[in-house]
């Protein structure tokens, strides 16, 4: 093995290590700054800038030390080693310094922010400057041999990224994550002291580069300037294209954490595969400049790429090998061609040159550096400036037309009709937009689009669909998400969130609702008699998006209500008051950073808000999860309130409830008997009942022993997020779960309730839901939930349950008024009339 084999393998398990930090790190400071885009940004932006300051100027205070080369690299690889410890240390274990100072709001945030970015960029530099350390150590350096030893880099990085996001991550959690990073970058720097031998001490580095004969006969290379100009330009179009392809990926990709690794896996794949078409090919030194100004081309069609492929991604719930190959296929298909460009542009600045005799590590290090904080700038840019004032698709035609320019401009003959012919093209791009459906997510492409706005945080609207009992739905859609809507099974689900809290709650002065949704919750608790209520929502295009729902939400209006802007979790472990109900709908447990919102860190920080005889309610979607991840999440909470409570408020929607002390089995009566909230729940079919009891399916006996193996999900394990990577081989389907559960359930005392009859027919209703139900299962929920129909023949909701009924008819009220045509209203009465007559004949022969 050569010393330039030994050097390339070192870069492999460097880079792998490296970009393992890098997926840790992007999920792990969200816990210091929130659950954001901005804490993504800050990891990728700090990330790079510091792989750009440690390439350009990192490498010279050791090479300037009187150390051996060898040994300058592998004090680089130790300083990765210790200050990627203490860096995840404060991410995964410490308290907010905002916290332990006792700020809060935007000085709070600063703070962290400040703290994080430190904490990031010391690592982060410590890795760029390995690159040019490395190059020194390798004895009879030329300019080829820097280049391959790049695109070496290049290759662990697609592994490390891809074992990070689907094996580490999911099956040994964050913290045993970064530990075995840690160790990797330690036994390289072992590696190195004895791989790179001392050969290389006494040849030293930074012999004359190879050079290119022009057709001409003479030497031709680029100037240093041109070599900056075509590495940065590449770097700041692929840096800037990988911001917006996560954003239209991944709502038909698969919304996911391997989303973004994918992206990321594809973009190094290319652009290995790039660097060796180059040396193959003997390409000159200009080629890079040439793919440049194909770019703008390919670069804003990538994005409809998802919408077009996304029937190729299966169910996250099956197959993870399956999701993994077809989640790569679609972003390669969208990013491939694009990122083998720029991987074109980056090979050429690293390739051979002519020009005076220079050290090679010095040369290639400032070329990767300053191009490479050019790239985290233009990501920065694009992810809070391009992507909100343009949209996805001008965003990306602005990329590739400024990477044309800059080669056309700096390393080009003939400039200006080149970049002419570029930037025509490319303008006339600019005036094509996307349907909005394009950025949606699958089954929506065809939605009627009400509101659609690409904000900083994510991209978000509100949409109209077809529905054959309810004429027509709204929903709000935030990055491929469906969250919540108007549809009366959700407003049911929605409006308990409320009112069993509220009703369980020892007073109601003070409420918090944490992921607003359409806003019908905060809505619901305008009806009891709260003296203030707090609405926080991570994303300020949620809340706007609440002016679309405002029939269903007009609590929002109430000048009881403040509305704000800020991660939940965050929110909870900063200074502030205490309050008797906290209740949320957050985004289902395996949305990116979801599971942050059902963990036991948010768990403990809520329950530290809560006033003496307060109230959490924690939405449970009852679908789209395996058995073992409800498991977990039941367990998780019952780990922070063990007195808490299952109640089931629709068919496949359930409330947790836990508090400061035991929950009481009735509400009292005189907030029952207040008329907002009597005519609501009358409305929700619960009128002259107690939601408490008629809702629940039990406590923490009946949870206790159905979750007795589970383990609760940790900010450091967010398992439930990393799914089906993170789900044991043969974990059983929920319906098996919900079985246990039931089972369990019906040994208790009690009169029959809805919760029961409902919870009895579960798992197969389970199993329908999920399309593998058959004929029996059908018949089994329609017989359970007839029985209660029975027995309250005149239950709105009930009614709805079958297809008729007052809900129904008001609701195709309310579309008649606004101006929804009446051929659909009558086809939907139609249908109303049919479900009646089948449903009453049902009751009456049973």
């Amino acid at each position: 093995m050569t010393a330039l084999d030994r050097a390339a393998l070192l870069a492999v398990v460097s880079a792998f290590a490296g970009t393992t930090h890098e997926v840790v790190w992007s999920h792990s400071v969200g816990r210091l700054v929130g659950n954001t885009t901005w804490a993504v940004t800050l990891t990728l932006a700090f990330f790079m800038v510091g792989m750009g300051v440690g390439s350009v100027w990192g490498h010279r205070l050791l090479s300037r030390a009187p150390l051996a080369p060898r040994v300058a690299y592998a004090v680089a690889e130790l300083a990765i080693a210790l200050t990627a410890l203490a860096a995840h240390a404060v991410f995964l274990e410490a308290e907010m310094p905002s916290a332990l100072l006792g700020l809060s709001g935007g000085a709070g945030l600063g703070l962290d922010v400040t703290v994080g970015s430190v904490l990031l960029l010391v690592p982060a530099t410590a890795m760029g400057a390995t690159y040019p350390l490395l190059l020194r150590a390798v004895p009879d350096l030329r300019g080829r041999a820097a280049s391959l030893i790049y695109a070496a880099g290049l290759v662990g990085g697609v592994v490390g990224v891809l074992a990070a996001a689907a094996w580490i991550a999911p099956l040994m959690g964050l913290r045993n994550g970064y530990q075995l990073a840690v160790a990797i970058n330690v036994a390289v720097a072992a590696a190195a002291l004895v791989l790179l031998g001392r050969r290389a001490e006494a040849e030293g580095a930074g012999l004359e580069e190879d050079r290119v004969p022009e057709r001409g006969g003479g030497p031709v290379g680029l100037t240093d300037g041109a070599r900056v100009t075509c590495f940065a330009a590449a770097a700041a179009a692929g840096m800037g294209a990988q911001v917006v392809w996560n954003r239209a990926v991944a709502p038909f990709a698969g919304v996911s954490t391997f989303t973004f690794a994918a992206i990321v896996a594809v973009h190094l794949v290319s652009q290995a595969i790039a660097f060796r078409v180059f040396h193959a090919r003997s390409l000159g030194p200009r080629a890079g400049a040439w793919a440049l100004v194909l770019l703008p081309f390919v670069l804003a069609p990538s994005v409809l790429v998802p919408a077009l492929a996304s029937g190729l991604v299966p169910e996250r719930s099956g197959d993870d090998l399956a999701f993994a190959g077809a989640c790569l296929a679609v972003v390669a298909g969208a990013a491939g061609l694009p990122a083998f460009l720029t991987g074109l542009a980056h090979a050429s600045a690293l390739s051979r040159a002519g020009g005076e005799p220079q050290h090679v590590a010095s040369r290639a290090g400032r070329v990767v550096g300053l191009g490479t904080l050019c790239g985290a700038l233009v990501a920065l840019l694009t992810g809070f400036v391009l992507v909100p004032a343009l949209g996805p698709w001008r965003a990306l035609v602005l990329l590739g037309a400024g990477a044309a320019s800059a080669a056309g401009l700096v390393v080009l003959r003939d400039r200006r009709r080149l970049v002419v012919a570029a930037l025509v093209p490319a303008a006339a791009l600019a005036f094509v937009q996307p349907p909005p459906g394009a950025f949606l997510g699958p089954g929506l492409e065809e939605a009627k689009v009400l509101w659609l706005d690409h904000g900083v945080e994510d991209t978000t609207a509100v949409v109209e669909i077809d529905h054959p009992l309810e004429g027509r739905v709204r929903r709000i859609v935030t990055n491929g998400v469906s969250y919540s809507g108007d549809s009366i099974a959700a407003q049911r689900y929605m409006r308990l969130l409320a009112h069993l809290p509220a009703l369980a709650a020892r007073r109601r002065e003070r409420a918090l609702v944490i992921c607003v949704g359409t806003g019908t919750t905060v809505g619901s608790l305008a009806r009891h008699p709260f003296e203030r209520i707090d609405a926080v929502d991570i994303s300020a295009n949620v809340l706007e998006a609440t002016a679309h729902f405002s029939h269903v939400n007009r609590g929002l209006h109430d000048p009881r209500v403040r509305r704000i802007v800020a991660d939940g979790h965050r929110f909870l472990r900063s200074p502030g008051e205490r309050y008797d109900v906290i209740t949320l709908e957050p985004p289902p447990p395996r949305a990116p950073g979801g599971s942050v919102l059902y963990g036991l860190d948010f768990y403990v920080a809520a329950r530290g808000r809560l006033r003496d005889g307060g109230v959490v309610a924690q939405w449970l979607p009852l679908h789209g999860m395996t058995a073992w991840e409800v498991d977990r999440l039941v367990a998780t909470f019952l780990e922070a309130f063990p007195e808490g409570r299952l109640y089931l408020a629709e068919r496949n929607e359930a409330i947790l409830l836990g508090s400061t002390g035991p929950l009481p089995d009735v509400p009292d009566e005189a907030a029952l008997r207040e008329p907002e909230v009597r005519a609501e729940l009358d409305r929700l079919g619960l009128g002259g009942r107690s939601p408490l009891s008629e809702l629940e399916v039990g406590g923490p006996d009946v949870l206790g022993f159905v979750t007795r193996h589970a383990e609760p999900v940790r900010f450091a394990w967010p398992a439930p997020e990393y799914a089906p990577f993170s789900v044991p081989t043969g974990s059983p389907p929920l319906d098996a779960w919900l079985a246990v559960l039931a089972e369990r359930a019906s040994r208790a005392d009690g009169e029959p309730t809805y919760a029961r009859a409902a919870l009895a027919a579960a798992p197969s209703f389970a199993r329908v839901k999920a399309g593998s139900g058959t004929a029996a299962d059908k018949e089994e929920v329609l017989a359970k939930l007839l029985e209660l129909l029975r027995e309250e023949p005149r239950d709105p909701y009930l009614q709805y349950v079958f297809g008729y009924g007052p809900l129904l008819e008001a609701r195709l009220d309310r579309l008649a008024a606004q101006g929804v045509p009446q051929a659909l209203l009558d086809a939907t009465r139609a249908r109303h009339r049919e479900q009646a007559a089948w449903a009453r004949a049902l009751v009456d022969e049973r």
